[in-house]
């Protein structure tokens, strides 16, 4: 399982990265308090599974600054 971080031009934390074992990518916000909000992946709600394209669509609306790399990985559909 892969786990990064990384924020957003607002300051927020998010986190970020593949399951290997189960097969997914994963999206979470983390807010100040600890919590987190699933965006992509198993536990999001509404539900958006977990693809690299869908990582990449909502790395975007968030405006999540990740590194060109993991970018590049994602649009071929390869583990980070």
């Amino acid at each position: 399982m892969s786990r990064h971080t990384a924020t957003n031009d607002k300051g927020h934390q998010f986190v970020y990265g593949f399951d290997g074992p189960l097969s997914y990518y994963f999206l979470d916000r983390v807010y100040p308090d600890g919590r987190f909000r699933h965006i992509v992946g198993l536990c999001s709600c509404p539900p958006v599974y977990g693809s690299a394209l869908n990582l990449l669509e909502y790395l975007d609306k968030f405006r999540v600054e990740v590194p060109e790399a993991h970018r590049d990985l994602l649009m071929l559909d390869l583990p980070i």
